[in-house]
């Protein structure tokens, strides 16, 4: 509820009337915060597909399971402080490009080897 108002008043100095507007703003409120909602949602259906669609180029290329295929983008994501989506949206336009698709092989494999843990010495076994 909105309300701006004045008071009106008389000759002797007292409030005699009040005169203003009061607004309910309730149903608008819940309409912007129901669109949030959704733009939200919508937002994070757009980043998981993304994601996925990464995952499942990792999976292909390099034989490996799907959690050790999300493992590799979080390691990668983490050692190039960048957005995880940004690296899974990387990844897909590289596979989706006629012409990127040499920079394909490249880029899994530094993702490949930015995701190798310290102690291990060959690939990730899915």
């Amino acid at each position: 509820m909105l309300t701006a108002g004045e008071a009106v008043f008389g000759p002797d100095g007292s409030v005699s009337a009040l005169e203003g507007v009061m607004v309910d703003l309730s149903r608008t409120l819940q309409r912007e915060t129901e669109q949030t909602a959704r733009d939200a949602v919508s937002g994070a259906m757009a980043t998981r597909t993304v994601i996925d669609q990464a995952r499942g180029i990792l999976m292909g290329q390099l034989k490996l399971g799907s959690d050790d295929a999300f493992q590799l983008l979080v390691s990668t994501s983490s050692h190039r402080n960048v957005k995880l989506v940004a690296v899974a949206a990387e990844l897909v336009q590289l596979a989706n490009s006629p012409e990127a698709r040499t920079y394909l092989d490249r880029a899994v494999r530094a993702i490949e080897l930015h995701g190798q843990p310290a102690h291990a010495g060959g690939r990730r076994g899915g």
